[in-house]
């Protein structure tokens, strides 16, 4: 079983699920060249922002071809545009098999976009907003 995959599923389930409405987990697979996956989403929704870090953010040196932007595209990411300067899209997943099926993109945009070996660990920051009392 994929550690990756399983903590990635569980870091979008608890942002659907705990917190508040500003909760968003950022994946990094590689600090050094700066590439990461971003979500956001809030408790009690279906819903999940995600953001694939595009040329916008990256250094000439480790910035993404033609070929990457193309993939990108093919695993269902949007181009960025003038409110997102990074890849992006929004899903809603109500089921377990979806979350994991979204982990799972994760995964394959981080093999087969950035180069990110399958048994490098991704780093996760979770943040969950903080309920007013």
């Amino acid at each position: 079983m994929d550690d990756n995959l399983e903590r990635i599923a569980e870091a979008l389930r608890r942002i659907m699920t705990e917190g508040g409405e500003g909760n968003f987990a950022i994946m990094t697979a590689d600090e050094r060249r700066n590439y990461y996956i971003q979500f956001a989403s809030e408790c009690g929704s279906t819903s999940l922002f995600g953001e694939a870090v595009s040329n916008e953010s990256l250094t000439t040196g480790n910035a993404l071809g033609p070929r990457q932007e193309q993939r990108l595209e093919e695993l269902s990411w949007l181009p960025p545009e003038d409110n997102c300067t990074n890849y992006h899209r929004e899903w809603t997943e109500d089921h377990d098999d979806g979350v994991r099926a979204l982990a799972g993109t994760v995964m394959q945009t981080f093999r087969e976009v950035y180069g990110i070996p399958p048994e490098q660990p991704i780093e996760i920051e979770l943040n969950l907003d903080e309920l007013d009392s």
